[in-house]
């Protein structure tokens, strides 16, 4: 299978009570790509960008994964759940039929550096129940099987090498991976799905196309190859596509209006 990569461009954005970011997903330009919804960046060293937070907001019918680079953040929720996210770790939370939280600043000042991706849920698991799943970056198993390179599994299999997230979209990965300038990354498990890449530092060569620190780039592909022109560090995502109609209404993401009005009537009605 040829692989189709293209640039995805971000726009500025404010979310939460005021937190300032680049959306790369889920804006007027690029819409979602399913199975993707939402792709947005933090990175600031002034409070002022960060600190408002996001406060107690409701969501159905996705799952949302916080990877947070450098920094600090709380969350809380209304089932019961709180926790932390410190350098290198991530939450991976699934909001099903409905959750109400909040991610929070734990630092006054410094750098705060993060992600956080939207993925849809198929209709047969829209409704179901909530849950979290946290960890540290010291609970991730590292793959070193190929030379000058490290590969970060949060979700999905890098040779032996398995991720702790359990994914509700089978055959979904989370990779954070470093390579060394001129060394090559490769793999032949994507197996077509939709996969994007983010590089977090230096630049990488895939099939002739350069990406550059801070560019997200999609794919569609079985086998990739990332030939590292400098010391570099990127994100790897890959889901499979859904292929069904989605309706959307801010948190809210299900296939058809109808479903969108039931989910604010049941938020409205505290039975989230």
């Amino acid at each position: 299978m040829n692989t189709s990569i293209k640039a995805i461009n971000p726009i500025p954005a404010r979310d939460g009570a005021g937190v300032n970011l680049l959306r790369y997903i889920g804006t007027p330009y690029t819409g979602d790509i399913d199975p993707f919804l939402l792709f947005d960046c933090f990175y600031s060293d002034n409070p002022k960008d960060y600190i408002a937070g996001f406060p107690d907001h409701p969501h159905r019918g996705f799952e949302t994964v916080t990877y947070i680079v450098k920094g600090s953040l709380k969350h809380a929720d209304n089932k019961g759940h709180a926790g932390e996210i410190l350098d290198g770790g991530v939450q991976w939370m699934t909001a099903g039929k409905g959750i109400i939280h909040s991610e929070m600043p734990i630092q006054k000042d410094g750098l705060l550096y993060g992600f956080q991706v939207w993925i849809n849920l198929p209709s047969n698991e829209k409704l179901c129940e909530p849950r979290y799943q946290e960890f540290s970056h010291e609970d991730f198993s590292i793959d070193e099987t190929q030379q000058g390179i490290k590969v970060k599994v949060i979700a999905g299999k890098s040779n032996q090498y398995k991720g702790l997230i359990e994914t509700k979209l089978n055959d979904t990965s989370f990779f954070d991976i470093s390579v060394n300038q001129n060394e090559h990354y490769s793999t032949s498990s994507l197996n077509g799905n939709t996969t994007l890449l983010f590089v977090i530092e230096g630049q990488i060569e895939v099939e002739n196309f350069e990406v550059k620190e801070n560019q997200l780039v999609q794919l569609s592909t079985s086998t990739l190859n990332v030939l590292a022109q400098r010391d570099s560090r990127f994100l790897l995502f890959s889901a499979p596509s859904i292929k069904e109609p989605i309706a959307r209404s801010g948190p809210f993401v299900m296939n058809t209006q109808e479903e969108i009005y039931q989910a604010i009537m049941d938020y409205q009605a505290g039975n989230f």
